[in-house]
């Protein structure tokens, strides 16, 4: 089973990227984030993490300006 991160709403809704167990994948505004979302104004450059063991998906915030919230 994998694991798929994708965004669901906003000016880059539909990207798409596989999460690989055992290596975080940075999301933010700009490189060097892993996940690149440049006209999403909420996040900062480097705004959070996901980390998939394999069978746990661990989201951590990077010391965003706007924080991160799952489940919202």
């Amino acid at each position: 089973m994998g694991v798929v991160l994708e965004v669901r709403s906003g000016p880059e809704a539909g990207q798409k990227v596989r999460l690989d167990p055992g290596k975080p994948v940075r999301v933010g505004r700009k490189p060097p984030a892993d996940c690149v979302l440049p006209r999403d104004r909420m996040l900062s450059g480097l705004h959070f993490e996901i980390l998939w063991d394999g069978q746990v998906c661990k989201v951590r915030d990077l010391d965003s300006a706007n924080g991160t919230q799952v489940g919202r």
